[in-house]
Protein backbone atom coordinates (compact mmCIF):
# COMPACT_ATOMS: atom_id res chain seq x y z
CA UNK A 1 0.00 0.00 0.00
CA UNK A 2 1.08 3.52 -0.64
CA UNK A 3 -0.06 6.02 1.58
CA UNK A 4 0.70 10.04 0.86
CA UNK A 5 1.18 12.48 3.79
CA UNK A 6 2.32 16.49 4.10
CA UNK A 7 2.36 15.95 7.68
CA UNK A 8 6.28 16.61 7.73
CA UNK A 9 6.74 17.15 11.66
CA UNK A 10 4.34 13.73 11.98
CA UNK A 11 6.14 11.81 9.71
CA UNK A 12 9.92 12.53 10.75
CA UNK A 13 9.16 12.59 14.68
CA UNK A 14 6.24 9.71 15.24
CA UNK A 15 7.12 7.68 12.38
CA UNK A 16 10.05 4.55 12.71
CA UNK A 17 10.45 3.16 9.39
CA UNK A 18 13.71 3.28 7.89
CA UNK A 19 13.98 5.82 5.27
CA UNK A 20 14.95 7.10 2.09
CA UNK A 21 14.60 9.88 0.49
CA UNK A 22 13.23 8.76 -3.70
CA UNK A 23 15.06 11.25 -6.10
CA UNK A 24 19.03 12.21 -5.75
CA UNK A 25 18.24 15.88 -7.95
CA UNK A 26 18.74 19.28 -6.78
CA UNK A 27 16.08 18.78 -4.09
CA UNK A 28 17.27 15.46 -2.88
CA UNK A 29 20.26 17.13 -2.01
CA UNK A 30 19.05 19.34 -0.11
CA UNK A 31 17.21 17.28 2.19
CA UNK A 32 19.55 14.96 2.08
CA UNK A 33 21.77 17.21 3.73
CA UNK A 34 19.10 18.98 6.42
CA UNK A 35 18.55 15.56 7.45
CA UNK A 36 22.04 15.33 8.30
CA UNK A 37 22.33 18.57 10.06
CA UNK A 38 19.29 17.62 12.18
CA UNK A 39 20.92 14.12 12.65
CA UNK A 40 17.87 12.25 11.66
CA UNK A 41 19.20 8.82 10.10
CA UNK A 42 18.18 7.78 6.58
CA UNK A 43 19.31 4.87 4.26
CA UNK A 44 20.18 6.23 1.23
CA UNK A 45 18.64 7.61 -2.34
CA UNK A 46 16.24 6.01 -4.42
CA UNK A 47 16.44 6.98 -7.92
CA UNK A 48 15.91 6.08 -11.82
CA UNK A 49 18.50 7.56 -13.07
CA UNK A 50 21.59 5.82 -13.46
CA UNK A 51 24.10 8.12 -13.72
CA UNK A 52 23.93 8.91 -10.46
CA UNK A 53 23.96 5.20 -8.99
CA UNK A 54 27.61 5.81 -9.18
CA UNK A 55 28.37 8.21 -6.61
CA UNK A 56 27.13 8.85 -3.13
CA UNK A 57 24.84 11.25 -2.68
CA UNK A 58 25.31 13.16 1.13
CA UNK A 59 27.54 10.40 1.77
CA UNK A 60 24.48 7.83 1.30
CA UNK A 61 24.10 5.51 -1.61
CA UNK A 62 22.00 5.99 -4.30
CA UNK A 63 20.13 2.95 -5.24
CA UNK A 64 17.86 1.88 -8.47
CA UNK A 65 14.07 1.20 -7.63
CA UNK A 66 14.79 -2.18 -7.84
CA UNK A 67 15.68 -1.83 -4.67
CA UNK A 68 12.22 -1.77 -3.05
CA UNK A 69 12.02 -5.19 -4.33
CA UNK A 70 14.01 -6.06 -0.99
CA UNK A 71 11.35 -4.92 0.97
CA UNK A 72 8.20 -7.22 0.12
CA UNK A 73 6.33 -7.80 3.56
CA UNK A 74 7.86 -4.95 4.89
CA UNK A 75 7.55 -0.94 5.31
CA UNK A 76 9.35 1.78 4.90
CA UNK A 77 8.92 5.80 4.54
CA UNK A 78 9.97 7.84 1.53
CA UNK A 79 10.58 11.36 0.87
CA UNK A 80 9.38 12.21 -2.27
CA UNK A 81 11.57 14.96 -3.77
CA UNK A 82 11.32 15.39 -7.52
CA UNK A 83 8.90 18.56 -8.26
CA UNK A 84 6.75 15.64 -11.00
CA UNK A 85 5.85 13.66 -7.83
CA UNK A 86 2.66 12.55 -9.01
CA UNK A 87 4.94 10.51 -12.01
CA UNK A 88 6.68 9.14 -9.16
CA UNK A 89 4.11 8.44 -7.33
CA UNK A 90 2.00 6.42 -10.36
CA UNK A 91 5.60 4.73 -10.59
CA UNK A 92 5.49 3.35 -6.44
CA UNK A 93 2.19 2.20 -6.72
CA UNK A 94 3.17 -0.01 -9.71
CA UNK A 95 5.86 -1.13 -7.70
CA UNK A 96 4.28 -1.83 -4.87
CA UNK A 97 1.86 -3.93 -6.82
CA UNK A 98 4.61 -5.79 -7.96
CA UNK A 99 6.86 -5.97 -4.59
CA UNK A 100 4.49 -5.99 -2.12
CA UNK A 101 5.77 -3.76 -0.15
CA UNK A 102 4.38 -0.65 2.32
CA UNK A 103 5.44 2.93 1.70
CA UNK A 104 4.20 5.84 3.76
CA UNK A 105 5.49 8.86 1.32
CA UNK A 106 6.22 12.61 2.11
CA UNK A 107 5.37 15.07 -0.42
CA UNK A 108 7.22 18.24 0.28
CA UNK A 109 3.89 20.28 1.17
CA UNK A 110 2.28 22.04 -1.48
CA UNK A 111 -0.16 24.69 -0.96
CA UNK A 112 -3.97 24.88 -1.25
CA UNK A 113 -2.87 25.52 -5.20
CA UNK A 114 -1.07 21.97 -5.24
CA UNK A 115 2.33 23.97 -6.00
CA UNK A 116 5.56 21.72 -5.32
CA UNK A 117 6.98 23.67 -2.32
CA UNK A 118 10.22 22.62 -1.29
CA UNK A 119 11.36 25.44 0.63
CA UNK A 120 8.33 25.60 2.32
CA UNK A 121 9.05 21.89 3.05
CA UNK A 122 12.81 22.61 4.41
CA UNK A 123 11.87 24.98 6.87
CA UNK A 124 10.69 22.07 8.95
CA UNK A 125 14.24 22.03 9.18
CA UNK A 126 16.05 25.37 9.33
CA UNK A 127 13.43 26.16 12.35
CA UNK A 128 14.67 23.03 13.73
CA UNK A 129 18.36 24.50 13.55
CA UNK A 130 17.59 28.04 14.15
CA UNK A 131 19.61 29.14 17.32
CA UNK A 132 17.52 32.32 18.70
CA UNK A 133 13.73 33.44 19.40
CA UNK A 134 11.77 34.01 16.45
CA UNK A 135 13.02 37.47 14.54
CA UNK A 136 10.73 40.75 13.68
CA UNK A 137 11.50 41.06 10.26
CA UNK A 138 11.15 44.33 8.75
CA UNK A 139 11.09 45.22 5.23
CA UNK A 140 10.52 47.31 2.75
CA UNK A 141 7.82 44.62 0.39
CA UNK A 142 6.27 41.25 1.06
CA UNK A 143 9.90 39.36 1.40
CA UNK A 144 9.13 39.17 5.71
CA UNK A 145 6.62 37.01 4.91
CA UNK A 146 8.51 34.88 2.46
CA UNK A 147 11.66 34.47 5.00
CA UNK A 148 8.81 33.68 7.61
CA UNK A 149 7.74 31.00 5.44
CA UNK A 150 10.94 29.69 4.58
CA UNK A 151 12.00 29.80 7.79
CA UNK A 152 8.44 27.79 9.12
CA UNK A 153 8.14 30.58 11.53
CA UNK A 154 5.05 32.80 13.02
CA UNK A 155 5.22 35.90 11.07
CA UNK A 156 6.00 38.84 14.07
CA UNK A 157 6.36 41.79 11.41
CA UNK A 158 4.18 44.60 10.26
CA UNK A 159 5.50 45.29 7.17
CA UNK A 160 4.23 41.76 6.15
CA UNK A 161 2.65 42.32 2.66
CA UNK A 162 3.77 46.01 2.80
CA UNK A 163 5.42 48.11 0.51
CA UNK A 164 7.53 50.96 1.52
CA UNK A 165 9.41 53.56 -0.29
CA UNK A 166 13.29 53.46 -0.35
CA UNK A 167 13.95 56.39 1.55
CA UNK A 168 10.82 56.04 3.88
CA UNK A 169 12.05 52.61 4.88
CA UNK A 170 15.53 53.75 5.87
CA UNK A 171 13.94 56.25 8.42
CA UNK A 172 11.72 53.26 9.79
CA UNK A 173 14.97 51.30 9.88
CA UNK A 174 16.83 54.51 11.83
CA UNK A 175 13.69 55.05 14.21
CA UNK A 176 11.82 52.37 14.75
CA UNK A 177 10.51 53.16 18.03
CA UNK A 178 8.83 56.28 16.52
CA UNK A 179 6.75 54.78 13.89
CA UNK A 180 5.87 51.89 15.18
CA UNK A 181 4.70 53.65 18.39
CA UNK A 182 1.76 55.70 16.92
CA UNK A 183 -1.37 54.49 14.75
CA UNK A 184 -1.31 55.02 10.95
CA UNK A 185 -3.78 57.52 10.03
CA UNK A 186 -5.38 59.09 6.75
CA UNK A 187 -6.11 55.69 4.47
CA UNK A 188 -6.04 56.61 1.10
CA UNK A 189 -5.06 54.49 -2.29
CA UNK A 190 -1.58 54.51 -3.51
CA UNK A 191 -0.34 53.74 -7.28
CA UNK A 192 2.86 51.65 -7.12
CA UNK A 193 5.13 52.13 -10.35
CA UNK A 194 6.30 48.32 -9.47
CA UNK A 195 3.04 46.82 -9.92
CA UNK A 196 2.19 44.23 -12.50
CA UNK A 197 -1.48 43.87 -11.84
CA UNK A 198 -3.64 46.24 -14.35
CA UNK A 199 -6.01 47.05 -11.77
CA UNK A 200 -3.78 48.11 -9.17
CA UNK A 201 -2.28 50.69 -11.59
CA UNK A 202 -6.06 51.75 -12.29
CA UNK A 203 -7.19 52.24 -8.51
CA UNK A 204 -3.88 51.82 -6.54
CA UNK A 205 -3.01 49.68 -3.28
CA UNK A 206 -4.84 50.17 -0.08
CA UNK A 207 -2.04 52.65 1.73
CA UNK A 208 -1.73 54.67 5.26
CA UNK A 209 0.50 57.42 6.70
CA UNK A 210 2.60 57.10 9.87
CA UNK A 211 4.06 60.13 10.68
CA UNK A 212 6.37 61.54 7.18
CA UNK A 213 6.28 57.94 6.01
CA UNK A 214 3.80 55.68 3.69
CA UNK A 215 3.16 52.26 3.88
CA UNK A 216 0.95 50.12 1.50
CA UNK A 217 -0.70 47.03 1.47
CA UNK A 218 -0.18 44.82 -1.15
CA UNK A 219 -1.65 40.92 -2.04
CA UNK A 220 -4.87 41.35 0.42
CA UNK A 221 -8.31 41.14 0.19
CA UNK A 222 -8.90 43.19 3.36
CA UNK A 223 -11.23 46.17 3.98
CA UNK A 224 -8.90 49.04 4.74
CA UNK A 225 -10.18 49.02 8.35
CA UNK A 226 -8.96 45.48 8.73
CA UNK A 227 -5.73 46.62 7.04
CA UNK A 228 -4.81 49.31 9.90
CA UNK A 229 -6.33 46.53 12.40
CA UNK A 230 -3.62 44.18 11.71
CA UNK A 231 -1.14 46.91 11.40
CA UNK A 232 -1.92 48.11 15.06
CA UNK A 233 -2.18 44.69 16.22
CA UNK A 234 1.47 43.41 14.84
CA UNK A 235 3.25 46.64 16.07
CA UNK A 236 2.40 45.56 19.14
CA UNK A 237 3.88 41.90 18.99
CA UNK A 238 7.89 43.16 17.48
CA UNK A 239 10.53 41.26 19.20
CA UNK A 240 12.89 44.48 20.03
CA UNK A 241 15.14 42.09 21.58
CA UNK A 242 15.53 40.12 17.72
CA UNK A 243 14.95 42.74 14.89
CA UNK A 244 16.37 42.00 11.29
CA UNK A 245 15.86 44.90 8.32
CA UNK A 246 15.94 43.22 4.88
CA UNK A 247 15.64 45.67 2.01
CA UNK A 248 14.79 43.77 -1.51
CA UNK A 249 15.54 45.95 -4.37
CA UNK A 250 12.63 45.97 -7.30
CA UNK A 251 12.82 46.63 -10.83
CA UNK A 252 13.83 50.32 -9.63
CA UNK A 253 17.54 50.83 -8.97
CA UNK A 254 18.25 52.94 -5.88
CA UNK A 255 20.63 55.25 -5.18
CA UNK A 256 24.32 54.73 -3.69
CA UNK A 257 23.48 56.95 -1.21
CA UNK A 258 20.78 54.55 0.11
CA UNK A 259 22.68 51.97 -0.03
CA UNK A 260 25.43 53.15 1.95
CA UNK A 261 23.33 54.32 4.26
CA UNK A 262 21.36 51.35 4.77
CA UNK A 263 24.70 49.46 5.15
CA UNK A 264 25.68 51.50 8.14
CA UNK A 265 22.73 50.18 9.92
CA UNK A 266 24.11 48.57 13.14
CA UNK A 267 21.21 46.15 13.40
CA UNK A 268 20.86 42.97 11.65
CA UNK A 269 20.42 44.14 7.94
CA UNK A 270 19.98 42.03 4.19
CA UNK A 271 19.94 44.19 0.57
CA UNK A 272 18.77 41.62 -1.56
CA UNK A 273 19.15 42.06 -5.48
CA UNK A 274 16.05 40.99 -7.03
CA UNK A 275 17.62 40.45 -10.58
CA UNK A 276 18.38 43.80 -11.70
CA UNK A 277 20.98 43.72 -13.98
CA UNK A 278 24.37 46.30 -13.63
CA UNK A 279 23.36 46.28 -9.88
CA UNK A 280 26.53 45.55 -7.78
CA UNK A 281 26.57 46.52 -4.09
CA UNK A 282 29.62 46.61 -1.94
CA UNK A 283 30.08 46.28 1.76
CA UNK A 284 26.49 45.19 2.56
CA UNK A 285 25.25 41.46 2.43
CA UNK A 286 23.64 40.26 -1.09
CA UNK A 287 20.65 37.85 -2.02
CA UNK A 288 20.41 36.83 -5.50
CA UNK A 289 16.30 35.81 -4.64
CA UNK A 290 14.63 35.88 -8.18
CA UNK A 291 15.11 32.00 -8.48
CA UNK A 292 12.70 31.67 -5.06
CA UNK A 293 9.75 30.67 -7.02
CA UNK A 294 7.19 28.39 -6.09
CA UNK A 295 6.59 25.37 -8.45
CA UNK A 296 10.27 24.98 -8.87
CA UNK A 297 12.91 22.54 -7.04
CA UNK A 298 15.41 25.16 -6.67
CA UNK A 299 15.94 26.03 -2.91
CA UNK A 300 17.36 29.42 -1.34
CA UNK A 301 20.37 27.28 -0.33
CA UNK A 302 21.13 27.40 -3.80
CA UNK A 303 21.85 30.89 -4.01
CA UNK A 304 22.18 32.26 0.23
CA UNK A 305 22.88 30.39 3.45
CA UNK A 306 19.75 32.06 4.86
CA UNK A 307 19.43 29.88 7.91
CA UNK A 308 23.82 30.54 8.42
CA UNK A 309 23.03 34.13 7.84
CA UNK A 310 19.87 34.41 10.36
CA UNK A 311 22.05 32.48 12.96
CA UNK A 312 25.24 35.06 13.13
CA UNK A 313 25.36 37.30 15.64
CA UNK A 314 26.19 40.81 14.38
CA UNK A 315 24.61 42.58 11.27
CA UNK A 316 26.71 41.79 8.97
CA UNK A 317 28.17 38.31 7.48
CA UNK A 318 31.65 37.80 8.94
CA UNK A 319 32.34 35.23 11.58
Amino acid sequence: MITVTNDTKDFIENQKEELFVYGAGNSGYWIGHYLNRCGIGFSGYIDGNEKYCSALCQGKPVYLPQKLSEYRGKSIRLIISPRLYETVLSDLLFSERKYGFHALCLVPRFLPEELYDINGFLGYFRRRLYRKETPTIISNDCIAGEIYHLMNMPMLSPTVNTYIAAEDFLKLCREPEKYFSVEGEGLFYNILPISDEPEDCKRGLPAMKIEDITVTFAHTNEKTVELMERWNMMRKRINWENIIYIFRTTRRAVSKDFVQSFSRLSQKHLLMNYGVNGMVYKNVDQLFFSEYILGKDRAIENDFDLLGWLNQEGSGTEE
